[in-house]
């Protein structure tokens, strides 16, 4: 049986879509009935538009709550999460460990799924999708930036990067060309041919920064990106992050570390699985 929690959370976003269909059909309306020889009703009323889709969010979670079971029994990960997330905007997730930003993260990501509400990214209820679903949804909405770097040791920075394409069928030619372009967007072009083990901390997680935007994604995870690097190599890598060009994309970063909040206009603060706070600063 649905609660009447439940039930006001779908009557509430049927209504969101709703009333956007609606402005959109008035600003086409406009745009058919009220044309002139200038065409600026046409133009205000195409820019009315595309400024209405831009509006909705990227990433949508309503209600989120994330349950399991360890040796102790049941722990409650995430309590009655509601966040929105617009598209070109690069949010800072804080917490303690344990907080349950990390959970956070894989469910975003489509690898956990969440206990009770939901969960929409691009149009997509996470909820509904199948394993093959979320396999496809990983590999197109979702690109990842590792603690670790997680890049294969014996490929090369341009092989790195160029990896996933060629497992998503894309031919090695282009998928090598389209590589080195990445790898041009975070300064490591020079550095295509050389192997993991021959490049710094910092260069490893600027090609694993390219893996994740290769394909454009809708949405860059970045999980703790600055955790495993030294000062210099950490705000090397939070320039290149805040420079990030969203092409209508989201950067979601989890951290605990203050100095890359200090970074970003939005900071949502976790703690023991709640959202405790949601800040965006003038920069």
């Amino acid at each position: 049986m649905v609660s009447d929690k439940e039930e006001n959370r779908h009557r509430e976003h049927a209504g969101s879509g709703e009333r956007v269909l609606a402005r959109s059909v008035a600003h086409i309306t406009i745009l058919f009935l009220f044309p002139n020889k200038m065409g600026y009703y046409a133009f205000a009323s195409i820019t009315a538009i595309i400024h209405t889709i831009m509006e909705q969010p990227l990433i949508q979670l309503a209600g989120v709550t994330k349950r399991y079971r360890d040796g102790s029994g049941e722990v409650l990960a995430l309590k009655d999460i509601n966040l929105a997330i617009a598209p070109n905007s690069k949010v800072v997730v804080m917490g303690p460990s344990g907080s349950g930003k990390s959970t956070l993260l894989q469910i975003i990501g489509g690898l956990d799924k969440a206990s009770e509400g939901e969960v929409t990214v691009g149009g997509k209820a996470l909820a509904t999708l199948g394993d093959k679903e979320l396999s496809d949804y990983r590999g197109e909405y979702i690109g990842f930036i590792f603690q670790t770097f997680n890049l294969q040791a014996h490929l090369s920075a341009e092989e790195n990067v160029a990896l996933p394409l060629i497992l998503s069928g894309m031919g090695e030619r282009a998928a090598n060309e389209q590589a080195r372009h990445a790898l041009e967007k975070v300064g490591m072009a020079e550095k295509a041919g050389r192997f993991p083990a021959q490049l710094s901390g910092g260069e490893m997680q600027r090609v694993a920064i390219a893996r994740a935007i290769v394909h454009n994604p809708k949405v860059i995870l970045a999980d703790e990106p600055t955790a495993n690097l030294d000062k210099a190599n950490a705000e090397n890598v939070l320039e290149l992050l805040k420079g990030l060009d969203l092409a209508g994309q989201a950067l979601v970063i989890v951290t605990h570390d203050d100095r890359v909040a200090e970074r970003f206009e939005r900071v949502v603060s976790l703690d023991h699985g709640e959202l405790v706070k949601d800040e965006t600063k003038a920069q």
